[in-house]
This record gives C-alpha cells, sequence and structure tokens, in this order.
C-alpha cells in the first residue's frame, strides 16, 4: 500500500467468493463506492478518496482492533476481540 493506493489482485469473482457474496453484488457495492466519490479505480489498484466517508459506510471503528471497544466488541476464547454483530447499531 502506497498513502491510500493498494494492489488488488483480485477479480470480483475471487472478492464475492472470498467474502461470500455473488460477483454482480461485490460489482454494485464498488460501483456504489466508486459513485459516492469513496474510492477509485485503476485496473487492479485502489484508491481511497475519502477514509472517513468510507469509515462511516462501513461501520468502521479502529478501537475495536484493539480490544478497548467494549461498546461493540466482545472477547473470543483466545483473548483476542471481534466486532459484535449489530442491528441498527445495537449489538446483538
Amino acid at each position: 500500500m502506497t498513502g491510500n493506493r493498494y494492489e488488488l489482485p483480485m477479480t470480483q469473482e475471487q472478492i464475492g467468493d472470498a467474502t461470500g457474496l455473488t460477483p454482480v453484488h461485490v460489482n454494485r457495492t464498488l460501483q456504489a463506492l466508486r459513485k459516492d466519490g469513496l474510492i477509485t479505480r485503476d485496473r487492479r489498484a485502489v484508491q481511497i478518496e475519502d477514509w472517513k466517508a468510507l469509515s462511516a459506510v462501513g461501520d468502521f471503528g479502529a478501537a475495536y482492533m484493539h480490544g478497548d471497544d467494549t461498546k461493540t466488541s466482545m472477547p473470543i476464547p483466545n483473548g483476542s476481540f471481534v466486532l459484535a454483530p449489530q442491528v441498527n447499531g445495537v449489538a446483538v
């Protein structure tokens, strides 16, 4: 990754296989992110244009990665934390 740009050497079909989504859904999601000005794509490279907005769209909070966001994370047996499933912003 260089700055806000990284290589993504995967096809949309491969992304779908890895995430459990259809290639059509992957395509539509990438198109929506591009249309909203959050990313640009050039062949197999992705440029993040607006980290803050992309984080908001993805409901991403960096704190959970460090295990200090007890409102939206839950412990797992090895002592780490994972993002708790949420419905309408409430952990379930």
